[in-house]
């Protein structure tokens, strides 16, 4: 190779660079206020999971990067659930409308009309799945109360043994002078 076609090749893979770094391609990886607070309304007002939000709206970057600032930045990381929480609600309140969507129907040969059983079981398991999802992300709201006033009772009984045993800890450890 000639020294004229190196240098073109030095020159043409320099300009080459300096477009890619003057039109960055997709979102942008780094974390900022800003596109925190974008990602977690549209978290609380979408009924979608995160892959999906990420795949349908260009200007968020990678699942994957969301999850690494959820686990870098505590700050985004309790808006992120708060969002979810309020996702819940919005879960909950289309329930009746994900059934209905859900159920197909058909005319027997008299002219009734009937449910398909196989669209019921769907719509079963898809509002048992939302019940479920919720209990767990909003169980004072959602979740059996039974069990949450027996998760309470037996915190009540865990925080009266932690001070008796703090209570025997400091008696034990006083010297008398």
């Amino acid at each position: 190779m000639s020294k004229k076609d190196d240098e073109k090749q030095k020159l043409a893979k320099s300009e080459s660079q300096k477009k890619v770094e003057k039109n960055p391609v997709g979102a942008p990886t780094k974390y900022n206020k800003e596109l925190g607070e974008r990602i977690c309304d549209a978290i609380a007002t979408r009924n979608c999971s995160l892959r999906k939000l990420c795949k349908t709206d260009d200007s968020f970057p990678d699942e994957t990067t969301i999850r690494k600032w959820l686990w870098r930045h505590q700050e985004f990381r309790a808006k992120y659930f708060e969002a979810k929480r309020s996702q819940i609600d919005i879960s909950v309140e289309e329930l009746d409308d994900t059934i209905e969507e859900s159920l197909r129907t058909y005319y027997d040969e008299r002219g009734n009309e009937r449910i398909d059983s196989p669209s019921a079981s769907i719509a079963i398991a898809k509002a048992q799945n939302r019940k479920w999802y919720a209990s767990k992300l909003a169980p004072k709201i959602y979740g059996d109360q039974r069990l949450v006033e027996e998760l309470q009772g037996d915190n009540e009984k865990l925080k009266q043994e932690l001070l008796e045993l703090r209570a025997q800890l400091e008696a034990s450890a006083k010297k008398d002078y």
